[in-house]
């Protein structure tokens, strides 16, 4: 009797350990694929770090290359692997064809679910994560409106009491939110509502990795601290620049004090991918690339309203 006691104890341990485990979820960040050697360098990586989800920010396999980059995913990672993609500026004739793909693959799956359009205004929801898709500034695509409500959208999509990490993907970006040379394309408008929203700002565009310190106005440039623990509440969040999927490797041209990573060509970088492995309230994550060095490592926790900052912390 004690000894069958003991036994359905150590299942019960063993089950409720598996269930801690399968409520973690890893996520892949990258973009500017394109589909030569590199690219699928950084989707192997991708498969070997234990991913969950690919999210990817754009420039899928460029101009052509359209139906070899979906062979490389469905190599890489498998023919239902969860995978998410918003267009780029070099998707343009193609697009169709990749949303098509998308949408199937995201059809197949049970447990991604999407409503909107994929990959342009969509809002899907994976696990305990809730992400929205939009496509600001992307005028080069047939079909795709580059102003489109998008601000409004995110606002509307992440209101109410939807407990779950938020995280907002689109291509372009904003002159201050990359460390390139690019320019203002997306407007303030977006960053803002996903900030406000307490969401994470996921972009690509720049081949390039940088990451911003935790900020209250991304507009405004105005940085909450600069520690690698960034608590993330409606208000508060940081963005990113994950460009580094395999197309090129660019070198730095902007800088800021609001930058607490940057990896371009300046600083060696090779292509690899942001991930990020979200638990119930924390989270911990970390830029990799394809030789194994990671430039980048910090931890999130996820709280329902800003943290007073203590005038002696950094």
């Amino acid at each position: 009797m004690v000894r069958m006691r003991i036994t359905i104890g150590a299942v019960l341990i063993a089950w409720f350990a598996a269930a801690a485990v399968r409520a973690e979820v890893t996520v892949a960040f990258t973009g500017d694929q394109s589909t030569n050697q590199d690219a699928r360098a950084v989707l192997a990586l991708v498969a070997e770090e234990g991913t969950d989800l690919l999210l990817v920010q754009g420039d899928l396999g460029y101009r052509r290359g359209t139906s070899k980059w979906m062979r490389n995913i469905d190599r890489a990672l498998g023919t239902d692997f969860p995978v998410l993609a918003v267009v780029g500026n070099h998707e343009e004739n193609y697009w169709a064809e990749y949303q098509r793909w998308l949408a199937e693959r995201i059809e197949r799956l049970d447990e991604l679910v999407c409503h909107g359009e994929v990959g342009v205004k969509a809002h899907c929801r994976f696990r305990d994560l809730s992400i929205v898709q939009v496509a600001p500034g992307i005028g080069e695509v047939r079909g795709v409106a580059p102003d489109n409500d998008y601000a409004g959208y995110i606002a509307r999509e992440l209101s109410g009491g939807d407990d779950r990490w938020r995280i907002c993907s689109w291509h372009k970006v904003q002159h201050d939110m990359q460390i390139g040379n690019k320019q203002d394309e997306t407007g303030w408008a977006v960053y803002e509502a996903c900030r406000e929203a307490g969401g994470i700002v996921a972009t690509a565009h720049d081949h390039s990795y940088s990451r911003t310190f935790l900020m209250s106005d991304f507009e405004h440039q105005e940085v909450v601290h600069r520690r690698d623990h960034l608590e993330i509440s409606p208000g508060r969040s940081f963005a990113f620049v994950s460009g580094l999927g395999g197309k090129n490797v660019k070198e730095q041209r902007n800088d800021g004090n609001w930058w607490a990573a940057r990896y371009s060509a300046t600083q060696g970088a090779a292509p690899g991918a942001l991930f990020c492995t979200f638990g119930e309230q924390q989270a911990h994550c970390w830029f990799k690339d394809i030789k194994g060095v990671v430039p980048d490592r910090f931890t999130l926790e996820r709280v329902a309203a800003p943290r007073q900052i203590a005038e002696s912390e950094p």
